[in-house]
């Protein structure tokens, strides 16, 4: 490329990106070839030819005696050597979690003249894979992803394939040991911390904990749980912190079972649960086995999620789910039932990750960025004051 090409093609770049940025709106006025060539310090023949392109393009239009104008329709990708797509990967994408989130990453990316394009399904490490391929062989600019797991044999190939490679990517949710990139999630010990305080306010001293142990996300939630009671002069009784992998599979029912056969000097007089899943599921056992939520025990969750499952919940979901029998609209388990919990900014979370994208595909150079975003507690039901019984 001569250097007259290469003036020619950055001035180019320079005017598409500033009507990706609205800086120049559709049907807006662009600068004059003097002022054009002034700002720029180019000849005129050079920026003469830099319109022409995109006028030929058809980016642009010129009217006899007004001047140059952004035309209506919208920019065409190919002449700057992108799509306007972004991909976004996600286990369950209508599940009660990810759903909010690709509602923001689409007002995000429509800000910038982005489209998203979706794509899941599956839990499994071949699932992600494969669904990292199919996006990339559509072209996107940038990718998104909310990683399937972080177990230790789930080597997350592709995204670190895709990284090595200087593509833009960012990880929702969960980080990606060994492949750093940008991530957006909530700031889980700040929430927890939250949690914690609520339920010593009302003037609970023994707190447990309950949550599936190997995710980050949810030992981080353990750790502002110990910390807000350290911090706060209460004794952190290890058999109340019941953090484990077999809470995964039975949705914390035996370490309820275990914290309710402590005496009563050693049982808790509240559960913080990691998930409003394991919450939902802990009222359910509370309320067969005769034990009065919040009058003998206060429950409170984290998530912020409807107990509602979306009709497309895998089958294998709705079998395990607590959900599927507490929420029927006639359920007593459901009526009259808040529950305490730390709502997740999800539709924060999708916006931040969409502008957040737009600047890796811009700067791919730029330093690796984690932004945490603070969630709201929402006080239900289902905590209420101590009662001391010893």
């Amino acid at each position: 490329m001569s250097v007259k090409e290469s003036k020619t093609a950055k001035l180019k770049a320079h005017l598409v990106e500033e009507m990706a940025q609205h800086h120049i709106p559709v049907g807006g006025q662009l600068p004059s070839e003097k002022e054009l060539s002034e700002q720029f310090s180019l000849s005129r023949t050079t920026v003469r030819q830099a319109l022409s392109q995109l006028c030929m393009e058809g980016v642009i239009e010129r009217r006899q005696g007004k001047g140059t104008f952004r035309r209506s329709e919208s920019l065409s990708p190919r002449l700057v050597g992108r799509s306007m797509l972004v991909g976004a990967w996600s286990s369950w994408l209508a599940g009660p979690f990810f759903a909010p989130i690709a509602e923001g990453i689409r007002e995000g990316l429509s800000e910038h003249g982005y489209h998203v394009v979706l794509e899941g399904g599956g839990f499994g490490i071949n699932d992600e894979q494969r669904g990292l391929k199919r996006l990339m062989n559509k072209g996107m600019d940038g990718l998104m992803i909310c990683p399937s797991s972080e177990r230790p044999d789930d080597c997350h190939q592709v995204l670190s394939d895709l990284i090595k490679k200087r593509v833009a990517v960012l990880s929702i949710d969960l980080p990606t040991p060994g492949h750093e990139c940008d991530l957006v999630a909530t700031n889980n010990r700040l929430g927890a911390r939250k949690v914690v305080n609520h339920l010593i306010e009302l003037g609970h001293q023994r707190i447990a904990f309950i949550g599936a142990g190997g995710i980050s996300t949810i030992e981080d939630r353990l750790r502002g749980c110990r910390r807000m009671m350290r911090i706060r002069g209460l004794e952190v009784d290890p058999v109340w912190m019941q953090c484990n992998e077999s809470v995964s599979d039975d949705a914390g029912q035996q370490a309820l079972e275990t914290l309710l056969s402590l005496p009563p000097h050693r049982r808790p007089t509240a559960v913080f649960a990691a998930t409003d899943w394991v919450a939902m599921n802990i009222l359910r056992l509370c309320r067969e086995g005769g034990v009065r939520v919040p009058e003998d025990l206060s429950v409170a969750g984290f998530d912020g999620i409807d107990a509602r499952l979306p009709a497309d919940a895998p089958p294998w979901v709705i079998q395990q789910s607590p959900f599927a029998s507490l929420s029927q609209a006639n359920s007593d388990a459901v009526n009259g039932v808040q529950l305490t919990t730390y709502v997740q900014p999800l539709h924060d979370i999708g916006q931040q990750a969409a502008e957040l994208l737009i600047r890796r595909i811009k700067e791919p150079r730029r330093p690796i960025v984690h932004v945490l975003l603070a969630g709201t507690l929402l006080e239900g039901t289902t905590t209420a004051p101590a009662i001391r019984r010893d």
